[in-house]
């Protein structure tokens, strides 16, 4: 785990006779191991569903039934969401609001870690079966990106702060050496903790899997990304005397 450290110091000059107060900025950094995946998931209408003008009950219920199993397979475990919609699409012709067909769009979003990306792939399995059976869906294959989880973000917060303070008393001691002074913390004022992301390099194919499709999915093979730079400012006053 990389870590840099930046110092600069001010010197305030004489308080009183024989007392200085030395106000310095630190800077830490921490490299964040990307431990976990994320991948949006979406299901879309078909061309066919957004030249149809007229959807009976028993094609809007195919759609419903489509979305309920593949909730009822993929949620709870390292997927949630599953929103959807159907709703009728239009188009302006000659001024006027005409109905052209319908639309449909569902969302799920999927947060998994390396053990699980066998779960993960066998999900975009089943929903790609699910969905070459409904000649009204298309389903796109998602984009994973490779990221620090929630959990280790916090822990590297914690060591941050931590090693920071660490670094400001041992820069007390070294004031006290250096002027031949007794010198202690008057104050410390932690700045913000920055996160720094590099460009994503996530996999994604634009192919559009329809009820064409007889070939079963293939695995994805996870990206591996920069890691995150986590930055910690801080500033401190000594008061040597």
């Amino acid at each position: 785990m990389k870590k840099t450290l930046l110092l600069t110091a001010f010197i305030s000059g004489l308080l009183t006779a024989g007392e200085m107060k030395i106000t310095q900025s630190f800077e830490l950094s921490k490299e964040i191991p990307n431990n976990s995946y994320k991948s949006e998931i979406q299901i879309l209408g078909s061309q066919k569903l957004r030249e149809t003008k007229n959807l009976s009950l028993e094609d809007k219920n195919s759609i419903i039934k489509t979305f309920n199993a593949i909730n009822q397979k993929v949620l709870g475990n390292i997927c949630e969401g599953g929103s959807f919609e159907i709703t009728p699409s239009y188009e302006y012709k000659n001024n006027k609001r005409e109905q052209n067909g319908f639309e449909t769009y569902y969302n799920l979003e999927c947060n998994f870690t390396p053990k699980e990306t066998d779960l993960f792939n066998s999900y975009l399995k089943f929903i790609e079966a699910e969905v070459s059976k409904n000649k009204w869906l298309l389903f796109s294959i998602p984009k994973v990106q490779n990221m620090a989880s929630a959990e280790n973000i916090k822990q590297i917060d914690e060591k941050l702060q931590e090693e920071l303070l660490v670094k400001i008393m041992q820069k007390a001691q070294n004031y006290s050496k250096i002027t031949r002074k007794k010198c202690s913390i008057e104050e410390v004022t932690l700045g913000k903790n920055d996160l720094s992301f590099p460009s994503p390099l996530a996999k994604k194919s634009d192919t559009m899997l329809s009820n064409a499709s007889s070939i079963a999915l293939e695995s994805i093979s996870m990206p591996n990304n920069k890691k995150e730079l986590k930055t910690l400012n801080a500033k401190a006053s000594f008061i040597c005397k």
